[in-house]
């Protein structure tokens, strides 16, 4: 009887030190017990990686959220803006086209655009190509670049209807009127034009006081350079 109650008391104590082990987790006790153990172990780790996971995704959005923002300032300037920085870098003093960037600008906004392939032909895309290539030879490719394009980018009467139709608006009822009047100017197939043309019966002279008007703060309607610019000048083009 003695020996019984002994192991009973044994069993007794062992079973409770083995709980109070295993409640703090410094043992595991029985086999089921040891599968559960390890499996929860497991668990943590694979709760470990998905953190490291939802870091790897948080540092990705950042990273497109940088990328937007570099596309946001590669879109500064417009076309106009590229052409007249170019055309008034690359053609200055006796090579210059226009009085200001001002005037080019404003003016720039009554050409028309274009292909961006174009070389020839009225248009801003064939002025911006011979603005650049004005860098390497100005004495050739700036005429073609300015508002008259010089018989390359688009006819002078043409470069001359483009803008007195935008800014001198009372001169002609619409482009064609324009055009057929300008074939009865002289010099009106002109190919050396630049900005010392500032008097006489041409139409150098005409297409100058145009972009002059352009600059004008009232939006065109000055009532010095347009006249000057008109088909029967009041001044300066005589």
């Amino acid at each position: 009887m003695i020996p019984v109650m002994k192991r009973s008391l044994s069993a007794l104590f062992v079973g409770g030190l083995c709980w109070s082990l295993a409640s703090v987790g410094l043992v595991a006790c029985g086999g089921d017990d040891d599968s559960k153990s390890s499996t929860g172990g497991t668990g943590g780790t694979g709760g470990a990686t998905g953190g490291q996971g939802g870091a790897t995704g948080g540092a990705g959005g950042q990273g497109g959220t940088a990328g937007s923002a570099g596309q946001g300032g590669s879109a500064g300037g417009t076309p106009c803006d590229a052409y007249c920085d170019a055309v008034q870098t690359n053609c200055a003093g006796a090579n210059a086209q226009f009085p200001s960037k001002a005037a080019c600008v404003k003016a720039c906004a009554f050409i028309p655009e274009g292909a961006p392939s174009d070389q020839s032909g009225n248009s801003l895309a064939c002025r911006t190509y011979h603005a650049g290539a004005a860098a390497t030879d100005a004495t050739q490719h700036c005429p073609h670049a300015g508002p008259s394009g010089a018989g390359v980018c688009g006819t002078p009467c043409e470069g001359y209807c483009n803008l007195m139709i935008g800014v001198c608006t009372t001169e002609f009822t619409d482009y064609s009127e324009c055009t057929t009047k300008c074939d009865a100017f002289t010099g009106k197939d002109a190919t050396d034009y630049n900005t010392s043309f500032v008097s006489g019966d041409s139409l150098n002279c005409r297409i100058y006081h145009a972009t002059v008007a352009a600059s004008d703060p009232s939006g065109g309607t000055d009532t010095l350079h347009c006249p000057h610019a008109g088909v029967t000048p009041t001044d300066q083009c005589l």
